[in-house]
This record gives structure tokens, C-alpha cells and sequence, in this order.
């Protein structure tokens, strides 16, 4: 690897920008979807769960999260029937 192509020192990809997050942790991305670190793990590795491995270190896009989430929420029937509730 040449000089050119090297990261600079000190050099860090923002956690932050316009003070929302944009890289969650594991254990950021456990607490938010409620699940153990050992779930997080086995479900990027089945590739239900999208990351990215920096160094050996997992990280997650926080929109990409979120629209997992989403795509993972189900629709629920009020007790009316006339409208619906996300569970």
C-alpha cells in the first residue's frame, strides 16, 4: 500500500453528523432491537441482519437498521377493526 492510499492518522469516520448517530455499535444495535449480542452475531451472519465488518469489528448503518426494522415490523388489527397499530 502506497502512501496515497493510506488513512491518515488520526483520521476517525464520524459517529455523528447533524446530531443524529450514523454508525451504531453491536451492543447499540442489541439494545435498540431488544435482542442479545449472540443473536446480533448469528443474525448477521445468516445475512438476515445488515453490517459491516471494519478490522474485525461489526458496525451498522443506523438508517439501514431502521429500515430493517421496519421491514420487520408487522401490522396488527385494532380491537375496532377500523384502523391498523404497529405492535
Amino acid at each position: 500500500m502506497d502512501d496515497a492510499t493510506k488513512k491518515p492518522a488520526g483520521i476517525r469516520i464520524p459517529q455523528v453528523v447533524n446530531g443524529e448517530l450514523v454508525f451504531l455499535t453491536g451492543k447499540e444495535v442489541a439494545a435498540l432491537i431488544r435482542e442479545s449480542m449472540s443473536s446480533i452475531y448469528k443474525m448477521v451472519e445468516s445475512g438476515r441482519l445488515p453490517a459491516y465488518k471494519i478490522g474485525g469489528r461489526l458496525i451498522f448503518d443506523r438508517t439501514e437498521i431502521l429500515d430493517w426494522i421496519k421491514s420487520q415490523a408487522t401490522m396488527a388489527t385494532s380491537g375496532s377493526g377500523k384502523g391498523r397499530t404497529r405492535l
